[in-house]
């Protein structure tokens, strides 16, 4: 996927986000460039060796608590959790994820989306040869 596919990508992400905010009757944010270089890379918590930057922080969206761009290397994985306070979706952008949700398995490829109810036990892995890329955000319940 090249770099334009993946720009529009992430802006239809972003738009969906914001029509459904106004569809709720939310008044939008204040508009804001965030250049993908200038942010710094910290530790997914679930699994710190699996590095993340984070587009959207809390407050910036109404109703979405993050949006985040992750690598996982070739046997990493996100081991186990749920969250109670918000639904996330999940994007491939480059790679195979291999998802559990509540146990059962799925694979996704390059271009696939799954989405994760609040409470539902998800864990990611990466058990291909190549680096997996996700692109993922969290809308609030």
């Amino acid at each position: 996927m090249n770099t334009t596919t993946r720009t529009v990508i992430v802006g239809a992400l972003l738009l969906l986000l914001l029509l459904w905010n106004w569809s709720k009757g939310g008044s939008g944010y204040n508009s804001q460039v965030v250049h993908f270089k200038e942010i710094n890379e910290a530790g997914v918590s679930h699994n710190p060796s699996i590095k993340k930057k984070t587009l959207l922080k809390q407050g910036m969206v109404p109703h979405v608590v993050y949006m985040s761009r992750s690598i996982f290397k070739p046997g990493d994985s996100a081991p186990g959790h749920s969250h109670s306070d918000m639904h996330e979706v999940f994007y491939v952008e480059g790679g195979v994820a291999t998802f559990a949700i509540n146990g059962a398995e799925s694979t996704l490829v390059q271009g696939s989306t799954i989405h994760v109810a609040p409470n539902e036990v998800h864990e990611i892995t990466n058990r291909g040869d190549e680096e997996l890329t996700l692109v993922y955000y969290g809308v609030g319940v």
